[in-house]
C-alpha cells in the first residue's frame, strides 16, 4: 500500500512546474524606475501517461493516464496545477518565493511541501527541478521535468529515508485542449 501512497504523491507533483507553451516569453524589458509588465494569466491542458517502476526498472503495472491543467498566473506569483491522482482531481500551489525562480510546493492534502526550481524565461520556464519531502517523513520527491513544444516529460524518483531511489515515475504527456482536457477528466473523474 505504501508504494501506491508514494506512486500518488508523485503523480500529484506530475506536472507542477513550468508555464504554458502559449505565453509570453517572460515579463517584458522594463525601464528605468518602472517594473517590468507581467505576462497574462494563461492555463494549459496536457493528456498522456505515467509509469512507476522499482530500482531495478520492474514495472509497477501497465501505465496509468497522466491529466493536467496547469493555471500560471504571474500577477498572483502563482502556478496552479491540478493533477489527476486515483481517479481524482487534486490540487497542488506553488508560490514564488524569495528568489524568482524557486517556488514553494504545497498540495491540497498537505501529503508534502517543498521546492521547485524553474529554469528559462521567467514565467515561460522550460525546465525545472523538484525537491519534496514528504509530510510521513518516509522520504523524498526529486527530480526534472522539461517543455519541448507540445510535450512534457517528467522523470521523478521517490527517495527513502537512507538515500536510496526506490520508485520512478516516468510522465510523458501532450499539450490537449480545454474540451478535451473537460471530456477525459469527466471519464477519469466520474464527473468529478
Amino acid at each position: 500500500m505504501r508504494i501506491f501512497a508514494v506512486v500518488g504523491c508523485a503523480l500529484l507533483l506530475a506536472a507542477c512546474g513550468g508555464s504554458s507553451a502559449s505565453s509570453p516569453q517572460g515579463g517584458g524589458a522594463s525601464k528605468p524606475g518602472k517594473p517590468a509588465k507581467l505576462p497574462p494569466e494563461s492555463t494549459t491542458y496536457y493528456l498522456g501517461t505515467s509509469q512507476a517502476s522499482g530500482a531495478d526498472g520492474t514495472p509497477f503495472g501497465p501505465p496509468q493516464p497522466a491529466l493536467v491543467e496547469r493555471i500560471v498566473k504571474p500577477a498572483h506569483k502563482t502556478i496552479i496545477e491540478t493533477v489527476l491522482v486515483d481517479s481524482r482531481m487534486l490540487t497542488t500551489t506553488l508560490t514564488q518565493s524569495q528568489r524568482p525562480h524557486v517556488f514553494e510546493a504545497i498540495d491540497e492534502i498537505a501529503s508534502f511541501t517543498g521546492t521547485l526550481t524553474y529554469e528559462g524565461p521567467m514565467w515561460a520556464f522550460t525546465r525545472w527541478h523538484y525537491d519534496i519531502i514528504l509530510a510521513d517523513g518516509k522520504g523524498r520527491i526529486e527530480g526534472f521535468a522539461e517543455i519541448k513544444l507540445d510535450r512534457l516529460h517528467i522523470e521523478k524518483f521517490f527517495v527513502g529515508p537512507g538515500g536510496e531511489r526506490q520508485v520512478r515515475i516516468v510522465e510523458d504527456l501532450k499539450k490537449i485542449t480545454r474540451s478535451a482536457f473537460e471530456a477525459k477528466r469527466t471519464e477519469l473523474t466520474g464527473g468529478q
